[in-house]
C-alpha cells in the first residue's frame, strides 16, 4: 500500500492494531444510497428503501447514527439496523470494509466529507455495487477527498473501473503482464512501463508514464471484532430526551386503556413519523 500523509486506510498499516470494526455517521441526505447499500448486500428488499426513507423524515436535516436510524424505523427494519451495529460501534472514525457488508461500509465513508482527510484508500472487492462506488466516489470528491481504489489485479473483470481514473498507480506487486493484455496503451508507452510508476490519463485517450515517488509498505493482517448491540432508549431518540417523560406518560395510559401493547403502540408511532 502507498504510504500517505493525511490518509484514510480501511486496511491495517500498524501490527500492533490487531482488530478493526466500522464507524457509521451519515448526513439524512444521503439516506437514499444508505439504503441502495442495504440492497446491495441483501439485507433488504427494494420495496423496503422507500419505507426507510420516508420513515427518515427529510426534517430531520442532520448527521444520523445507526442508533438513531434504528429507532425510527419499525420492526423487521429496525432489527436489520441492530444487526449492523454488531460490526459499526466504534465511537471514533476507524473504518473498514466487513465482509458481507462492502456496500454499507462503502456507505459509511460519507462521514469522512467533513474530514481533514486528502486520500482515502479503498480495496477493491467484487461485491461493490458498481453505480453506488461511483456515487460515493463522487460525493467524497466533491468535497476535496481523493479516493484511490486498490485492485489487487487489472484484468477485463476489473478494466472499466479505468474509465473515469486519472492515475494508474503502480505498485511493487502488480501483476504488469496483466495489465499489458488489456491493451489499452500505445506500444510505446507499454515499453516503458515498470513497477513503481504511473500512469497519467491525458487528453484524447493518451497515456504517459511518470515516476512515482512514494514509499509503499505492506498491510498487516487483522481480524474484524463483532459487539453484542446494547440495548438504546427510543423515546429519547425519536422525541428528545427533555420530552421523554411526557410522552411516557402518555403511553402508558393508552397502552391502559387500549388493547395495544407498548410495541404495537410504539410501531405505530414510527409508521407515523
Amino acid at each position: 500500500m502507498p504510504l500517505l500523509e493525511n490518509c484514510v486506510y480501511l486496511d491495517s498499516l500498524n501490527e500492533n492494531l490487531k482488530e478493526r470494526a466500522g464507524f457509521f455517521k451519515l448526513s439524512s441526505d444521503h439516506i437514499h444510497l444508505f439504503t441502495r447499500a442495504l440492497v446491495a448486500d441483501n439485507l433488504i428488499a427494494i420495496q423496503d428503501s422507500e419505507k426507510i426513507v420516508s420513515c427518515i423524515s427529510t426534517s430531520i436535516n442532520k448527521e444520523l447514527s445507526l442508533e438513531e436510524i434504528e429507532a425510527f424505523l419499525p420492526d423487521p427494519l429496525a432489527d436489520i439496523i441492530k444487526y449492523l451495529r454488531k460490526y459499526f460501534w466504534l465511537d471514533k472514525p476507524l473504518y473498514t470494509i466487513i465482509p458481507g457488508l462492502e456496500n454499507t461500509s462503502l456507505v459509511s465513508l460519507l462521514s469522512l466529507c467533513s474530514s481533514k482527510a486528502e486520500y482515502i484508500l479503498v480495496p477493491y472487492k467484487q461485491q461493490y455495487d458498481t453505480k453506488l462506488l461511483s456515487t460515493v466516489t463522487d460525493i467524497l470528491e466533491n468535497s476535496g477527498k481523493e479516493l484511490l481504489l486498490q485492485i489487487p489485479k487489472l484484468t477485463y473483470q476489473t478494466a472499466h473501473l479505468l474509465q473515469h481514473t486519472q492515475e494508474i498507480w503502480i505498485g511493487p506487486e502488480a501483476d504488469l503482464q496483466a495489465l499489458l493484455k488489456l491493451r489499452f496503451l500505445q506500444p510505446a508507452v507499454e515499453r516503458e512501463l515498470e513497477l513503481y510508476k504511473k500512469i497519467v490519463v491525458g487528453s484524447e485517450g493518451h497515456y504517459i508514464i511518470e515516476d512515482l515517488d512514494i514509499e509503499w509498505i505492506e498491510k498487516k493482517p487483522y481480524r474484524i471484532l463483532v459487539k453484542e448491540p446494547s440495548e438504546i432508549d427510543y423515546l429519547s431518540l425519536v422525541f428528545g430526551k427533555d420530552k421523554v417523560s411526557r410522552v411516557a406518560a402518555l403511553l402508558s395510559e393508552l397502552i391502559k386503556s387500549s388493547s395495544l401493547t407498548e410495541k404495537n403502540f410504539f410501531d405505530l408511532i414510527r409508521d407515523l413519523g
